[in-house]
């Protein structure tokens, strides 16, 4: 979250279900996230070097921070850089908290939003269906005990 005059990025945690939060600004050195505002990426809340100029997100997978640029180009961070994975042409977003490698992906018509992997514009594997379209920079997937929660414009929920 961006706070204050500067818009600065801030942490915060919640101990009651997303209820109430506090600030928690130790939390960020736990993280990967992207800065929208000049695209830069945080990896365990640390300024990395970005695998791309048109970088579309960034989150912790069970391969590590993972990134996604414009082109479907896939990138996996390790303490040597970023190493490049096989492309994902329909995808909108990294899934966090994956145990392996997943995508939020732009899905056919009776599923606009799948959750699973389509390596180098093979098939995907479709793990989850969710009731809603996947929206580049709009569209969020978190995978939690509960069930794998999704974020997008028209529709939030765990599937």
């Amino acid at each position: 979250m961006k706070l204050g005059d500067g818009c600065a990025i801030a942490g915060f945690r919640s101990y009651t279900g997303g209820q109430f939060w506090e600030r928690a600004e130790e939390v960020l050195a736990e993280f990967t996230y992207l800065d929208p505002d000049d695209s830069s990426v945080a990896v365990n809340g640390e300024r990395a070097d970005t695998p791309c100029a048109d970088i579309a997100d960034v989150a912790m997978s069970g391969e590590g921070p993972a990134a996604l640029c414009g082109d479907g180009s896939i990138y996996v961070w390790s303490e040597a850089g970023w190493f490049a994975e096989p492309k994902q042409m329909s995808a909108v977003a990294v899934v966090s908290g994956a145990g392996t490698l997943e995508f939020v992906l732009v899905g056919a018509d009776e599923c606009s939003l799948t959750i699973g992997a389509a390596p180098d514009g093979a098939d995907p594997t479709v793990r989850l269906c969710a009731p809603t379209d996947a929206v580049p920079a709009r569209t969020v997937a978190v995978l939690a005990e509960s069930g794998t929660w999704v974020w997008s414009p028209n529709w939030f929920g765990a599937l």
